[in-house]
């Protein structure tokens, strides 16, 4: 690393941390090397949990990530049911995921952005930084309700019903900006030749771009601005189905493969029975930054090419995740 790149990072890192900061959270430096991806450490405490924080900076790929990974374990037993959650919670939330690490079953809370360029903006990293801290604080007690026990679905339920007035979010946007944000979206996606010219409904359950055809099914895309005008949120899905009888093992590997991820989160939809992939970019002042949603869209598809190729072969295969998960690992290295 030259000193101009140098010292852009070293700015990167000190923004990351004044951000920190200004949340009253410690700041501990990295000291050990060992991670060269890792900016420093935090930590939490509350009245629900007290863990460490990693924030994440990938310098070459201009990314942040956060990271929380708690002290509680998974019992083996328990497994099926907290993915069964975890696919739950994670269908509500497009700047994060929760994942069980397959080394121990502990588990973590991670998300991450694309800088967009060669700086970090320090509004909407605040609002990486509060999206993360009030979604943990929220759903830890739904999950420690699974592994000691509790039915997921019932559990999530509740909790959506007893929360309509926070998952509901007052709108904050007027119509002209959300029509201006998903216009540029449009302008973007001609741009990058992803969207077919003729589709003209956005902001929909039925708004599709086609990606190119592969494995016999296809992929489309949708985009949704939130009620709070906070965040555009990209799904990415495909024409697979799932069976009934498949569903628990899809499960399984959809749980390993958002392990592997720091951005995009995979999610089965239990009415559709159809697998997402799920990502999103914050908005400040309903300002859309070409650059960032240019980097996500493809580091989206080029996840999607991945992991929806080893779904597909899932569903006619008696192999196991790990087995599939191997496979994705070794199709990356080779790219």
């Amino acid at each position: 690393m030259n000193k101009k790149e140098n010292k852009k990072s070293n700015k990167v890192i000190r923004d990351m941390e004044e951000c920190f900061r200004s949340f009253h959270l410690p700041v501990h430096k990295n000291k050990s090397g060992a991670d060269l991806d890792l900016a420093f450490t935090s930590q939490i405490c509350n009245d629900h949990f007290c863990t460490p924080i990693a924030a994440i900076y990938c310098r070459q790929s201009e990314y942040v990530a956060l990271e929380i990974p708690f002290i509680v374990k998974v019992p083996s037993e328990k497994l099926a049911d907290t993915w069964r959650l975890f696919n739950l919670i994670n269908e509500m939330m497009p700047l994060y995921h929760y994942s069980i690490w397959k080394s121990n079953n502990g588990f973590s809370l991670i998300g991450g952005m694309f800088l967009g360029g060669d700086q970090l903006s320090a509004s909407k990293y605040k609002s990486f930084i509060h999206d993360l801290l009030e979604d943990s604080y929220l759903c830890f007690p739904l999950i420690k309700a699974v592994i000691e026990g509790g039915n997921p679905d019932a559990i999530y339920d509740k909790f959506m019903k007893d929360n309509l007035n926070f998952v509901k979010k007052i709108n904050c946007i007027s119509k002209k900006n959300k029509s201006k944000i998903l216009d540029d979206v449009k302008t973007a996606l001609a741009e990058m030749k992803i969207i077919n010219q003729e589709e003209k409904i956005f902001d929909s359950p039925l708004t599709n771009s086609q990606c190119p055809e592969t494995n016999d099914f296809r992929f489309s895309h949708r985009f949704e601005v939130s009620d709070d005008g906070k965040t555009l949120i990209f799904n990415l899905t495909s024409s697979l189905i799932v069976p009934n009888e498949k569903i628990p093992v899809i499960m399984e590997l959809i749980g390993r493969l958002n392990e592997m991820s720091r951005h995009d989160c995979l999610y089965f939809q239990r009415e559709s029975k159809r697998i997402f992939l799920l990502s999103g970019i914050i908005i400040v002042d309903g300002v859309f930054d070409k650059k960032e949603f240019e980097v996500t869209c493809d580091f989206m598809l080029f996840w999607g090419m991945k992991v929806f190729p080893i779904i597909n072969e899932q569903m006619s295969s008696n192999e196991s995740p790990e087995t599939m998960i191997k496979r994705v690992r070794e199709t990356i290295k080779c790219n």
